[in-house]
C-alpha cells in the first residue's frame, strides 16, 4: 500500500469534533479511496475525495486511548471493473446538521499503488486501519458492515490469551470426587475383555470389541451368501430380484409366491404361453385359430330345416373377432324365392320364370350375318352352360346402365336401345340350347377385353 504518512482533519471534521466534545454523537460512516492528485489543494477545505474510485464499508472500530480510535476497512479488487492508482483515502462521518462529511483525508502522491481490475492475475485484498483523533468526544461509533468483519492477528492473539486464562482458572477451581459408574451415574468403570458378559458397570476393551466385530462380520458374510441363494431361487421362478436389494425388500417377494395348485393342462393354454400346476411348469398347446385365419373353414356343417345352420369349428381358441365359415355354393339370390331372407341374403327368384345373370369379357370380332344379307365383323360375348334355354337376353355395361342390348329367341335381329356401342344395322344372334353368342359392337375393337353384364330370362 502507498505511503500516506498521516491523515489531516478537514475543517468540517474539526467542526464535527467540536460538536462531539459538546456531547453530540461522532459516527463514522465509511471510507473512500481514489486516484486524485492533490495538486496544491488545501486538505482542510476538501469536502470529498478528489477522484473517488471505491467506497469501503467500515468493518472495525476500536478505541485505543483517550481521543484516538482505530477505524478499519477492507480494500478488494473483486468488484473493480477498471484499474486505478490507490493515491488518496478519506474517512467520512455523519454530521447531525450537514449529513455525511469528509472527516479526515490523506494522499500518498507519487507513492500510489496500482489496483488491477477483477480477473487480472493479481487478487487484491488489503486490511486498512486508520487511526482517527476525536479529541474529548465521549460518544464515538461507526456504521459497521458485519458481513465484512475481519480479525487482525493481534485480535486473534488477544482472544486466545483471554480464552486460555479463563480455561486455566476454571480447571484450577475443579475439585471432583468421581464415583463408580452405573446405569444412572457417570463415573469410573473397569475394563473387560469379555464378549459374553452381562455386567452393567464394566467397559469393553478394544480386544473385546474386535472379537465381537469378527463374529458380526462372519454373520454378515453368511447373510450375504444366503441372500444370494434366495435371489437365485426367486429369479429361477421368474421373480425379478437382486442382491442389491435389502432383506426388507426381498421378504415381500418371497411372501407373494403362490404355490402352483391348479389342474390346467397344456391343451387348456394357448400356444406360446406358459403356466404351472401341481405337477410343475408346462407350455400351452391350444392353437390360436383367430390368429391363423380370420375366416377359419369349418370341419363340417349341417342344417336343421326351418331352424338353424351349424358349423363345427376346428379345436382351438377364438377371440370373438374372427369367423368360422362353410362353403355353400348354391346359396345365391337367384336360388331363393323373391322376398325370402336367408341370413341376410334376399332372394330374387320369381317362380315360373327361370332367370340367370352374370358378366362376360368382350371378345375380339368375328363375322355375323346381317338381316338384309351380307356379313359383318363385330366384337361379341359368349355364355355357355345355362340351366335352361333363354327366351330373352339383356346385355348392359356398368357405366351405362340405362343402355341395354336386348335379344329374343325367334327374332331375326337384336333390339338396339340407346347403346352407342352397337352398329346401326341389326345382326342375327346365335342361340344353341343353353348357350348364346351375341354381338356388342361392330365399329371398333376398343371395348375388346372390357367387362359387360348379362341377364337371361326363360
Amino acid at each position: 500500500m502507498g505511503a500516506f504518512g498521516g491523515f489531516i482533519q478537514t475543517n468540517k471534521g474539526r467542526n464535527l469534533q467540536a460538536k462531539a466534545e459538546a456531547g453530540a454523537l461522532l459516527k463514522f460512516t465509511r471510507m473512500g479511496v481514489g486516484d486524485g492528485q492533490l495538486g496544491g489543494q488545501s486538505i482542510t477545505t476538501l469536502n470529498r475525495l478528489i477522484s473517488e474510485k471505491k467506497s469501503l464499508p467500515i468493518t472495525r472500530l476500536k478505541t485505543l486511548m483517550t481521543a484516538q480510535a482505530i477505524v478499519g476497512a477492507v480494500l478488494s479488487n473483486q468488484d473493480v471493473t477498471t484499474g486505478f492508482y490507490f493515491r488518496e483515502m478519506g474517512i467520512f462521518a455523519q454530521d447531525p446538521d450537514e449529513g455525511e462529511i469528509l472527516y479526515a483525508y490523506g494522499n500518498s502522491g507519487s507513492g500510489a499503488e496500482y489496483i488491477p481490475p477483477a480477473g487480472a492475475a493479481d487478487i487484491i485484498e488489503k486490511t486498512i486501519d486508520m487511526i482517527v483523533t476525536f479529541g474529548q468526544a465521549q460518544n464515538v461509533s461507526a456504521v459497521i458492515n458485519s458481513s465484512l468483519i475481519f480479525a487482525t492477528p493481534d485480535d486473534v492473539a488477544e482472544s486466545l490469551a483471554e480464552a486460555k486464562k479463563y480455561t486455566d482458572e476454571k480447571i484450577a477451581a475443579i475439585d471432583v470426587d468421581i464415583p463408580d459408574a452405573s446405569l444412572t451415574e457417570k463415573g469410573i468403570v473397569q475394563l473387560s475383555n469379555a464378549t459374553n458378559s452381562v455386567a452393567e458397570n464394566m467397559a469393553a476393551t478394544p480386544k473385546a470389541v474386535k472379537a465381537a466385530m469378527d463374529e458380526a462380520i462372519a454373520g454378515k458374510q453368511l447373510g450375504v451368501e444366503q441372500k444370494a441363494n434366495v435371489v437365485a431361487a426367486l429369479n429361477s421362478i421368474g421373480v425379478q430380484a437382486s442382491t442389491n436389494e435389502s432383506w426388507a425388500q426381498l421378504i415381500p417377494k418371497i411372501s407373494a409366491i403362490i404355490r402352483a395348485s391348479g389342474n390346467a393342462i397344456a391343451a387348456d393354454l394357448l400356444v406360446g404361453k406358459s403356466a404351472s400346476n401341481a405337477s410343475g411348469p408346462f407350455n400351452g398347446g391350444m392353437p390360436n385359430r383367430s390368429a391363423e385365419n380370420t375366416h377359419m373353414p369349418g370341419l363340417e356343417s349341417t342344417v336343421w330345416p326351418g331352424d338353424r345352420f351349424f358349423i363345427r369349428p376346428p379345436q382351438g381358441y377364438y377371440d370373438g373377432g374372427s369367423w368360422v365359415t362353410a362353403m355353400v355354393p348354391g346359396l345365391t339370390a337367384n336360388n331363393l324365392r323373391s322376398g325370402v331372407n336367408v341370413a341376410g341374403l334376399l332372394g330374387t327368384l320369381i317362380e315360373g320364370k327361370p332367370f340367370a345373370s352374370g358378366s362376360a369379357i368382350v371378345k375380339d370380332r368375328i363375322e355375323f350375318t346381317m338381316d338384309g344379307g351380307g356379313r359383318q365383323d363385330t366384337a361379341y360375348i359368349e355364355v355357355n352352360g345355362l340351366a335352361f334355354v333363354p327366351k330373352r337376353i339383356v346385355v348392359y355395361t356398368a357405366s351405362l346402365v340405362s343402355a341395354v342390348h336386348v335379344a329374343e329367341t325367334g327374332m331375326t335381329g337384336i333390339i338396339q336401345n340407346a347403346w352407342n356401342y352397337l352398329y346401326g344395322n341389326y345382326f342375327t344372334q346365335t342361340f344353341s340350347g343353353t348357350s348364346f353368342r351375341i354381338p356388342v359392337s361392330s365399329r371398333s375393337s376398343a371395348i375388346v377385353g372390357s367387362t359387360v353384364y348379362w341377364e337371361v330370362y326363360g
